[in-house]
């Protein structure tokens, strides 16, 4: 006998009647096992919320039972409407445990986010656009900065100081103007420790992407280790990483950094005297 059912599901029909389709779970065999269901958007699930990750989770509670949620660790915002200040506080109250954020839309009303709401919990944030700064404000305990934009953030003295005293580690995605990164690191990240660098692998342009791993390891001082993915990955991404090192003809990476081959990336170590 099933003791315990927990779902979480993505829908590929579109569009999605929430309301409609969860009726068809409201008859007398799913109440008499006691199993409730929930949605957002394309997504189907037991409640209460088993999973840490919810998916592109919105600020539209209509189909969402806000009690249901505080085990979600991680959560990917995917918003149509702008933020509001009651928003923010449902999303603290009912999500206790949250430490991660990705957001895929950053629009906001400045007015309202003039408030004390901060995140106190969350130490990880992603962007797949520029970071606004008003979301900086909110997060104290910020740590780790994942950048997947097409360009990089743009940057004001105050986001400036929050950058060179809270982050310490960063990752920088694919689809990131990485041309700018090393121009910025000396003056925006003099904290940061521990750079992930995903590069779209192309014969043509590798000595470029080499130039630009030589800068990062000259200018971010603090560093302690570059960890570089080359993308996408393949049966020989090892000789791809080899040719790659190779390129980095630069003896100041060779005296200051230990290298090392793991499968589909390499590692950066700094050497310690």
């Amino acid at each position: 006998e099933l003791k315990q059912f927990h779902l979480y599901a993505k829908l590929n029909e579109c569009p999605i009647d929430n309301e409609n389709f969860l009726v068809g779970f409201q008859n007398q065999f799913w109440l008499d096992h006691n199993w409730r269901f929930g949605m957002h958007d394309k997504y189907f699930y037991t409640l209460p919320f088993h999973f840490d990750y919810l998916y592109e989770f919105s600020n539209n509670f209509k189909t969402n039972s806000r009690l249901w949620y505080t085990n979600v660790k991680s959560l990917e915002l995917c918003l149509t409407e702008k933020y509001n200040f009651q928003f923010l506080k449902d999303l603290k109250i009912q999500m206790p445990k949250l430490n991660f954020i990705k957001f895929t839309s950053c629009d906001s009303n400045k007015n309202e986010m003039k408030n004390d709401i901060t995140f106190d919990n969350v130490t990880t944030c992603e962007y797949n656009e520029n970071v606004k700064d008003w979301i900086l404000y909110r997060l104290p305990n910020l740590k780790h900065l994942i950048l997947s934009s097409k360009e990089l953030v743009s940057i004001d003295n105050q986001v400036a100081e929050i950058f060179n005293k809270k982050i310490q580690y960063l990752d920088i995605k694919i689809h990131s103007d990485v041309d700018y990164l090393p121009e910025i690191s000396y003056m925006y990240w003099s904290n940061v420790q521990y750079i992930s660098l995903y590069l779209c692998y192309n014969q043509q342009i590798y000595q470029c992407h080499a130039n630009h791993v030589i800068k990062i390891l000259k200018y971010f001082q603090n560093l302690k280790t570059l960890t570089v993915y080359l993308i996408p990955t393949r049966f020989d991404s090892i000789l791809r990483l080899n040719k790659f090192i190779e390129s980095l003809n630069a003896d100041e990476v060779r005296d200051n950094y230990q290298v090392k081959h793991f499968g589909v990336y390499s590692l950066f170590s700094k050497i310690i005297s």
